[in-house]
């Protein structure tokens, strides 16, 4: 799922127009980047990579994802059969604690631990959301409007 910036206008007279544009497409960068490195900070306890892929158009600024495994982190995922692909059997730590948690966008320790486990296949109980999006959404929601007017302030001063 994207997390999106979305166009604020902004009255400014005609004679304006040309540093206000500047002043905006400048401010998105600086938003982009920023949000770039909030999303960042969920995953950075991860050895799987995640890739961000910024959009600055003139009326949005866009940021996402094709991370498979961010996605199930982020949205959760119902209960499944795991099955082993290349070997006949699952091989694995009893037991796991997350890196991340419901409602927070930071990533921490954790990981396998307890005895190793055999099995040809395991019923996965399902990961609850941890809603990093909507979280950094209302997040930059507030920011972004608050942000944008000052720089385009202090352009046309």
């Amino acid at each position: 799922m994207p997390v999106s910036l979305q166009h604020i206008p902004i009255k400014v007279l005609p004679s304006q127009v040309s540093r206000a544009t500047k002043a905006y497409k400048r401010a998105a960068d600086i938003a982009a980047h920023l949000l770039v490195l909030d999303l960042e900070q969920t995953h950075a306890t991860w050895r799987t990579p995640v890739r961000w892929i910024v959009k600055i158009r003139a009326h949005e600024v866009e940021v996402r994802t094709k991370s498979q495994v961010w996605a199930y982190v982020d949205q959760g995922t119902r209960p499944h059969i795991i099955r082993p692909r290349r070997r006949r059997r699952l091989v694995f730590r009893a037991g796991y604690r997350a890196k991340t948690r419901p409602g927070s966008i930071v990533s921490g320790a954790g990981g396998p631990f307890g005895p190793i486990v055999v099995a040809r296949q395991v019923l996965h109980p399902g990961t609850k959301a941890r809603g990093f999006t909507q979280r950094l959404r209302a997040k930059w929601n507030k920011k972004w409007p608050h942000m944008l007017q000052r720089a385009i302030a202090e352009a046309l001063q």
